[in-house]
């Protein structure tokens, strides 16, 4: 069946999930389907990061009429050729206001991800989260880990209508980004993906530093945290060993991934951080914060490294690592990309969400 698919997010980050592994990915791994973004409300995404050839981005501005007015341009294009729309949205936020914004002509063609772990929500969010689920056609969690955590009367209403499909990584993307594999330096040069916001936890990284004179720390990204945590870095006397490298598009990511000796993410919580798959593709070494998403990446991959998350467990693992040699390093970056092609590869993800969207698809049909 031909279909044009719709993915919908609160906002456009060049790094985010939706945008570069739904919209980008299969923009350009499944071009017999139209492709098209919303981003609701924020954009952030750098306006010298190219979009690619054939996807339509639309920004709303939280604005209900410019939302009606870029489905009216979708509905558009798709009726030319017979095609269906699917709309698969990635915010419990997002879902509420795409379905008071456009009315009830996509109710039954839409697919909801749960991106976080339930627990953690705050209570609105949590609200919202509960309310997309009931009104969207399936919903589906990131991870084994965040659909055990999403809560089972809720589960027990949905029956079929809720899922999981593991998130997945692209390692022929982090191969075609080019880039050199890490050269012999004296510091240990350790890099952290993510947005700088409290369940990141880039501080206790920092502080590890400071007590590891051996290592340096890239931080990629930015957020709320981004001014205490530069300030956190002058007050520990580590300014010259911390970088700050902000935003930066996708391909350089992974460049900047490769010419590091470890990854490191101490998040508090995740619902299964594509960061650290990507990592993982680009063939180096990775401590993680022992916490259920990290350990479910474990389980398929047992040169992951979990750290306790604190100051003394980051310790224990930085000088661990910084005692290896180049060979073991390097053994341990391969048995991570093994890992990621063989159990958390996009495609993979991708025909799972195949499945899904046939699914809704004949549904409506039906």
């Amino acid at each position: 069946m031909k279909y044009a698919l719709v993915t919908v997010s609160d906002s456009l980050v060049n790094t985010s999930m939706p945008y570069n592994e739904f919209a980008v990915y299969r923009q350009e791994h499944r071009p017999d389907c139209l492709h098209f973004y919303i981003a609701l409300f924020e954009t952030c995404v750098s306006r010298t990061v190219p979009y690619p050839e054939g996807l339509a981005v639309f920004r709303c501005g939280g604005s209900p009429r410019r939302l009606r007015q870029a489905m009216r341009e979708i509905r558009e294009q798709c009726s030319e050729d017979g095609r269906e729309i699917l709309v698969h949205l990635h915010e419990g936020k997002s879902v509420l206001f795409f379905r008071l914004a456009a009315g009830p002509r996509y109710r039954r063609r839409t697919v909801y991800t749960v991106h976080s772990l339930w627990p953690r929500y705050s209570f609105h969010n949590k609200v919202f989260s509960m309310l997309a689920a009931l009104i969207s056609r399936r919903t589906v969690c990131v991870s084994r880990t965040a659909y055990e955590a999403y809560p089972a009367m809720l589960k027990r209403l949905l029956k079929e209508r809720i899922t999981w499909v593991r998130n997945g990584a692209d390692c022929g993307r982090t191969d075609r980004a080019g880039g050199e594999g890490a050269s012999p330096a004296e510091l240990l040069r350790m890099i952290c993906v993510g947005r700088m916001i409290p369940s990141k936890n880039q501080a206790v990284l920092l502080r590890a530093v400071k007590e590891n004179p051996g290592c340096s720390l890239t931080l990629v990204g930015g957020g709320a945290q981004e001014e205490e945590l530069r300030a956190l870095a002058g007050e520990l006397g580590i300014a010259d060993r911390v970088r700050f490298a902000g935003y930066i598009p996708r391909d350089e990511v992974f460049r900047e991934m490769k010419r590091h000796d470890l990854y490191v993410s101490a998040s508090e919580y995740e619902g299964l951080p594509v960061s650290v798959l990507e990592a993982m593709c680009c063939r180096i070494p990775c401590a993680v914060s022992d916490i259920p998403s990290h350990r479910e990446i474990a389980e398929q991959c047992p040169s992951l490294v979990l750290a306790e998350n604190t100051e003394e467990g980051w310790n224990r693992v930085i000088r661990g690592f910084a005692g290896k040699t180049p060979e073991e390093r390097k053994r341990a970056g391969e048995a991570n990309r093994e890992a990621a092609e063989r159990a958390f590869s996009l495609e993979r993800m991708h025909r799972d969400y195949d499945a899904v969207y046939a699914a809704v698809l004949q549904r409506r049909q039906g």
